[in-house]
């Protein structure tokens, strides 16, 4: 499954990738029910471990992933290890002005499931036209300078 979306988010791109990497409080920025377990900050990189128990999936899936800042604004994320065949994540973050951020989203994800490829789809679309609305919302509730 790819899925790509272009958004104009309402905040500095500093603070976009501050909420973006506060991976203690990530899940709270998805509807669907997901567990972090670990956050191992180092030098050039974060490796976060999580879980996501998820309608369409039989049980919870763990989730490694090594994310990483990008030269220029974003952030990426790749799977190191856990249940899904594949996961990789971009953010790439452009100012607009002082208060709003062009923001470029790009998700591969891969995963092995009994669900017809249309339910899958149809289920990463709700899911990220969720995320999308509540990160907007922590976004507008974030003070103004990182």
């Amino acid at each position: 499954m790819r899925a790509h979306a272009v958004l104009t988010l309402p905040a500095s791109a500093s603070i976009v990738e501050q909420v973006l990497t506060d991976y203690e409080h990530w899940p709270k920025l998805f509807e669907t029910k997901m567990r972090m377990v670990k956050v191992e900050r180092l030098e050039d990189r974060t490796i976060t471990e999580l879980y996501v128990a998820h309608a369409i999936l039989p049980s919870e899936r763990r989730l490694v992933g090594e994310n990483r800042i990008l030269p220029g604004g974003g952030l990426s994320t790749k799977m190191i290890g856990g249940d899904f065949r594949r996961y990789e994540r971009t953010w790439k973050l452009w100012p607009i002005d002082p208060t709003h951020t062009r923001a470029e989203f790009d998700l591969l994800v891969e995963v092995e499931t009994f669900a017809p490829d249309w339910l899958v789809a149809m289920e990463v679309k709700r899911e990220l036209a969720a995320h999308f609305r509540i990160l907007k919302a922590t976004l507008r509730n974030q003070p103004m300078t990182p």
